[in-house]
């Protein structure tokens, strides 16, 4: 969604790959880095940082070292103006909403009902396609016949819910469907193609026509928790399954047991269940923001049949897409931005790299001017984004905590509380 600010935010992004340099001003930056630095421009250590008055920061340019330009600097920060919001805090990473009707991996089944209906409303978040909060209606069904069984209505439904979606502008839930019957590894190697209904095999299958094939992921050994279907026809080596492959596309092999053989009669005595799974949602700074696929299901004449949500959509914290779309939005407070409808005229190439997650240090503090006989007093943030894992491993050579890195000597300033990165 759309990002407001009710006073002014800056940001500075230290690069991944930064080196701690050995210089003691701005100008000595490596590309990338960011730096503390004192009130008349001499590189803080973390001992001066304990009683230091004033501080800002640098980040170095793309320039060549010692170059009079490329540089970021934010504003002279007093300590004695800082609020108690200045913190740290670790990045934590995003989830995909998950809902299970019926089996969901561990437990629970769907009931068999002949000659019924089973519908699914799902009432999906409207700021996919808007910028409401509103939401819209899809359904998925599937009518069971005179002999229903578990594994003909969930394959049943996975298929609707498949052929449903697919008019979307953007595949934003897989549908899958999973039996609890453990299986055993096929007897040849499958190439299989995301999408398409027909499987190669390099050899003759264990499967004949009614059997089920389980998919895991190529080089991961397939679970109970995978995407199950049924073999509908065989031509030689291509079997045909009976709706599009929502697995990966590529070589599943019998090494790694990454596919799986249900027999049909196993397949009949087993419980089933419907997986629907939120996907990552297409991303583009300025344009598509940042978010999640958010959905609640309603069921309509399931019986007893069970469902759950089993994961909650989480947008993550430090997540970089977040980061960029927030170093878009603030670049605008340093007249940097054109806003304005299409065509942009120059596309925003910013600092934050997508891919990435970032610890974040947020120093909140008043910009005090003394106008006439008064104070004009500003409240700002400052966001310092330092690319990291949950754990902080992996960080930039001049962030990891220790001497006079970039952590330490933030860690060090009388009212920030800090993090510790390695």
């Amino acid at each position: 969604m759309a990002q407001q600010e009710r006073n002014v935010t800056n940001i500075i992004v230290n690069a991944a790959t930064a080196a701690l340099s050995a210089g003691g001003t701005v100008d000595t930056l490596n590309a990338g880095e960011v730096g503390v630095f004192t009130a008349d421009g001499v590189r803080m250590t973390a001992a001066a940082a304990a009683t230091a008055t004033s501080f800002f920061l640098a980040r170095g340019g793309t320039a060549v070292v010692g170059a009079a330009n490329g540089y970021q600097i934010t504003d002279l920060i007093n300590v004695a103006d800082m609020t108690p919001a200045t913190s740290a805090q670790f990045p934590i990473a995003a989830v995909e909403q998950q809902d299970s009707i019926g089996y969901n991996g561990t437990s629970g089944s769907i009931e068999a009902i002949n000659n019924n209906l089973y519908l699914v409303s799902i009432y999906v978040q409207e700021y996919l396609t808007s910028s409401t909060d509103g939401r819209k209606i899809k359904h998925f069904q599937y009518h069971s016949d005179a002999t229903a069984t578990q594994a003909e209505i969930a394959i049943g439904l996975a298929g609707s819910g498949i052929q449903n979606w697919s008019k979307e502008a953007e595949q934003y839930i897989i549908f899958g469907a999973l039996c609890n019957d453990v299986g055993v590894t096929e007897a040849d190697d499958i190439t299989v193609v995301n999408g398409t209904r027909t499987v190669l095999a390099a050899g003759a299958l264990t499967a004949v026509v009614g059997d089920f094939l389980r998919f895991g992921a190529p080089g991961v050994a397939a679970t109970v928790a995978d995407d199950t279907y049924r073999v509908v026809s065989i031509a030689g080596l291509a079997y045909t399954l009976d709706r599009p492959l929502q697995v990966a596309s590529g070589a599943y092999a019998t090494a790694t047991a990454d596919c799986q053989i249900i027999t049909a009669a196993l397949g009949a005595a087993a419980d089933w269940g419907v997986d629907l799974q939120g996907q990552p949602l297409e991303f583009q700074i300025g344009k598509l923001f940042y978010k999640k696929a958010r959905w609640e299901s309603s069921l309509k004449d399931f019986g007893t049949t069970n469902s759950a949500r089993e994961a909650d959509a989480l947008d993550g914290r430090g997540v970089g897409q977040e980061m960029a779309q927030m170093e878009w939005f603030l670049d605008g407070n340093e007249g940097e931005t054109y806003r304005m409808g299409e065509p942009a005229i120059y596309p925003f190439t910013g600092t934050i790299n997508a891919a990435l997650l970032y610890t974040t240090y947020s120093i909140s503090f008043q910009d005090v001017s003394l106008v006439g006989f008064e104070n004009n007093i500003s409240p700002k943030l400052l966001q310092i984004a330092i690319p990291s894992t949950i754990t902080g491993a992996s960080s930039p050579v001049n962030a990891v905590t220790g001497g006079d890195s970039l952590t330490s000597v933030l860690n060090a300033i009388p009212g920030i509380t800090g993090v510790t990165l390695t």
